[in-house]
């Protein structure tokens, strides 16, 4: 899928198959092998599954690899569909793009808020049984400017570490150009000039990719393209030939010229350039298993007798090529997350009707398994976990697939499995996936359940106190400049409130570890668009970090105040608010906790033969509630106890700032000993900061996206915590000074985990 639209050996019971591995353990597998023809009837011949580890080595490229290269010449893509288990989709992450260059193939990893896969976290995939991954790829995003489209070598090397993650686990990979921003419509532009530059990129692609992983054995797969081949080829581009962008782009939009017939003509030239090259690079390519982009990824579409497979080597004939299909049907369920688009919408599926379709689908699409093909669906399933009917959507396809020996692979972009916890985050699913590969493993405990969430509305508001307020305008993109953006007009310093670069989402986080029962009430903007919108919401551990437990709320939220979950916000303290609807704005956000707290019933005391006397329990006062001051620029929240934490900056706009020792206010002094969590974040102008001699903590996020801050003068030796992130994100050379006494220590403190890095120093103030 396109961004926002769509988060040891297998036991895969394919087809009756009977898997003889332990996880971990190098050998060979059997499996019965089942035609579809024969109408789920085993057949005799039997699909054997060999090791491709040997010892760890150095690859051509000088990436650690446990890969052999074993080409197994004899093995069909068909058969080999069989030893592929359930697969999964590393979604929204090595095919992000940015508006901005970025520096490094991570940056590009993480731009959609994706948390970069390891090692760890593929391990926990093939402890469910998961055999298969998908990495869709975006190499535009690091290449020359010199018409050449040489890809940078960083981003070649963080790709093949992700392809040695699965490998070092006996998994398949498959690995594509993706979606890459939308070059492919350069395809059908009348300007045979703009044309000949789409030929140019995608041969000098494969060309490379070829050339640079053809060492690798066939467990590693190459793939196309991903939905762009089909009507997309005619996307349309600007007066310069460059995908057009709404509100960036100069001038109207140029629409491709192709017709549908062109189109499947194109795509077949396109599909068949691609084997050439691959073939021709030689080596293991020669025989290395292809998948094939159908049109438009349709199951229908891809159906027709207007689209054509390649040809391949006499040698290979058909036996190395597999067709790949999408399986979103139908869009209403699968895709859409609101009754106002325009191809509908459902929060329910199941019905024997829909059931059927998906068979009748499938059934249709064996045509490629009786002609010898494989067909492997490379993306399918639902993208909200806010739905009913997603365990049994999820398990039909896995039941069909089976039925009809195609592989499924479920687009995932961090809402299924969570990377950071490396097991799944709705145990719903999970059990899906358990029940299908057969493994001994438990769902996670702790998991959530997919379905319709109820509206959490407090209807006791008289129960509830304002506890912080946000207001300003924040409006939803359609992901142009022209339409989206934010500005903040008043913020009190218990919250902390932010868009992301794209507005497609509003993020805010309070400290909801003091709240007994928090909530939320946010408030549309006075317009038609903004008063009928969706109000979708998630939690999540970061900005832009991927979403959990995420809801839509059709009706009944504007004015209403929403209860939130503690135990969510716990783990995942940030929420997501954004809407279906572009153009669509909130004006204000209000935190709410519990106005009352229950007073325990006076003590009754009674001497024999006297009236009863209530003695009223002892009142502990209140502590005093930390009150918020404003001194040279800088908030503060000051305390009984004598001390005050920095908030945050009154403005982001000055370029340097010094935290005193102490501040005065109402009469007294306070020690300055803390740097409140997020303070600074995404100061883009701040360049240097003095942090005063009693501070002992800075907290987590503090300066977290100040990309000009390039000195931080520590002057205080109490200092004996830096939070996560508290630096992530600043000038990749920034110079930490210390005092002499604690350098040695202060190097300690400053790790990876605040954002630290290789290129910066601590160093003697």
């Amino acid at each position: 899928m396109r961004k926002k639209l769509k988060q040891h050996l297998a036991l895969f019971l394919s087809l009756a198959m009977a898997v003889s591995l332990n996880a971990g353990v190098a050998g060979a597998v059997s499996v019965n092998k089942t035609d579809a023809t024969t109408n789920g009837k085993t057949a005799e011949a039997t699909v054997t599954d060999t090791t491709n580890l040997t010892d760890e080595h150095q690859s051509a490229n000088g990436i650690t690899t446990k890969d052999n290269g074993l080409m197994r010449k004899d093995l069909s893509s068909k058969d080999m569909i069989l030893l592929m288990g359930q697969g999964w989709n590393y979604g929204n992450s090595l095919e992000a793009k940015s508006t901005t260059k970025l520096d490094s193939a991570e940056d590009y990893e993480k731009a959609w808020g994706a948390t970069p896969l390891t090692q760890k976290a593929v391990d926990g995939l093939k402890r469910y049984g998961i055999n298969t991954v998908r990495v869709p790829i975006a190499w535009s995003n690091m290449i020359s400017d010199d018409g050449k489209y040489t890809i940078d070598e960083s981003y070649f090397n963080r790709v093949e570490e992700v392809i040695n993650y699965c490998l070092n686990d006996e998994m398949y990979v498959i690995i594509n150009i993706h979606w890459d921003g939308g070059w492919w419509g350069q395809f059908g532009s009348k300007d045979e000039a703009v044309q000949q530059r789409a030929w140019a990129r995608f041969e000098s692609f494969w060309t490379q990719i070829s050339e640079r992983y053809k060492e690798y054995s066939d467990r590693l797969i190459f793939e196309s393209a991903n939905e762009e081949l089909g009507d997309r080829l005619n996307d349309e581009l600007d007066a310069d030939g460059n995908p057009y962008e709404s509100g960036k782009s100069k001038g109207d939009p140029i629409k491709g010229g192709l017709s549908k017939d062109e189109c499947y003509e194109m795509t077949t030239q396109i599909n068949q350039k691609f084997v050439d090259i691959v073939r021709q690079s030689g080596g293991n390519n020669t025989y290395r298993h292809l998948l094939i982009a159908g049109y438009n990824t349709d199951f229908e579409n891809t159906c027709s007798p207007k689209y054509v497979m390649p040809t391949d080597i006499e040698e290979n004939g058909i036996s190395k090529l597999s067709v790949s299909v999408h399986y979103y049907t139908p869009s209403y369920y699968c895709i859409s997350e609101s009754s106002s688009v325009s191809w509908g919408y459902s929060d329910k599926w199941g019905t024997e009707s829909e059931i059927k379709q998906m068979e009748d689908l499938f059934t249709k699409m064996s045509q490629f398994t009786e002609a010898g093909y494989g067909v492997m669906i490379g993306e399918y399933g639902v993208c909200n976990s806010s739905k009913n009917g997603i365990p049994l959507f999820i398990q039909k396809v896995m039941e069909y697939s089976k039925q009809f020996n195609f592989l499924p692979v479920i687009w995932d972009t961090g809402i299924w499995y969570d990377r950071t916890k490396n097991d799944f985050g709705f145990k719903d699913v999970a059990e899906v996936f358990i029940n299908a590969t057969g493994v001994d493993i438990t769902p996670p405990k702790d998991g959530a359940t997919t379905g319709v969430p109820e509206m959490p509305i407090i209807e006791d508001v008289d129960s509830m106190r304002l506890v912080g307020t946000w207001t300003g305008k924040w409006t939803r993109t359609d992901g142009s400049a022209s339409i989206g953006g934010y500005e903040q007009t008043s913020c009190d310093p218990t919250l902390t409130v932010t868009s992301n670069a794209y507005f497609w989402q509003l993020f805010f986080t309070a400290d909801w570890a003091s709240m007994t029962r928090p909530a939320i009430r946010v408030t549309p903007a006075d317009d038609s668009t903004s008063q009928k919108c969706d109000l979708q919401m998630a939690y999540t551990n970061k900005v832009d970090g991927a979403w959990k437990n995420s809801s839509d709320y059709q009706d009944r939220w504007v004015g209403s105040i929403l209860e939130l979950d503690k135990e969510w916000l716990a783990e995942y303290p940030y929420i997501m608010l954004s809407s279906n609807a572009v153009g669509a704005s909130f004006v204000k956000i209000e935190v709410f906790d519990s106005a009352k707290t229950e007073t325990p019933p006076p003590t009754v005391t009674q001497q024999p033969g006297s009236a009863s006397t209530a003695t009223p329990p002892a009142v502990t006062p209140p502590a005093e509630a930390p009150k918020t001051v404003t001194k040279s620029g800088l908030k503060y929240s000051v305390k009984a106890n004598g001390t005050a934490v920095v908030k945050a900056p009154v403005k982001k706009t000055n370029k340097k700032v010094t935290l005193p020792a102490t501040i005065k206010a109402d009469g007294k002094t306070y020690k300055v000993t803390e740097i409140a969590k997020s303070a600074f974040k995404n100061n883009k102008k701040l360049t240097q900061v003095t942090i005063g001699t009693n501070v002992k903590k800075i907290g987590a996020s503090a300066f977290e996206g100040c990309k000009k801050l390039k000195t931080i003068n520590v002057k205080s030796k109490k200092l004996n915590s830096v939070g996560k992130n508290a630096i992530k994100g600043i000038q990749k050379k920034a110079v930490i000074k210390a005092p002499k006494a604690k350098v040695k220590a202060y190097k300690k403190l400053f790790n990876s985990k605040t954002g630290y890095k290789k290129t910066m120093k601590v160093k003697k103030a």
